[in-house]
């Protein structure tokens, strides 16, 4: 993930800014508690203070709620530029 950031600031430093959202995938490669237990480890260290997901992509497991979260994430984002716009 610092990787990613690191690149993110030299491609464009404002990207940085924007909302970002941790999803710690292959989950279903351990135990439920174990995974969960490392899931939490891991954003205690970054120090991760945005949403994060635990998921199994390959069984979809937790993927609906990340879905869910798009979407109102979209309308929240749209309905802000309509009041914006309407504002003017």
């Amino acid at each position: 993930m610092r990787a990613i950031e690191r690149e993110l600031e030299k491609h464009d430093p404002e990207l940085l800014q924007k909302p970002r959202w941790l999803v710690l995938n292959k989950a279903d490669l351990m135990f439920e508690d174990e995974a969960k237990a490392a899931a939490e480890q891991i954003v205690a260290e970054l120090g991760w203070k945005e949403p994060w997901f635990l998921v199994s992509a390959l069984g979809r497991e937790g993927t609906f709620p990340i879905m869910s979260r798009v979407m109102a994430f979209f309308d929240r984002q749209k309905e802000d530029e309509l009041e914006a716009r309407n504002a003017q």
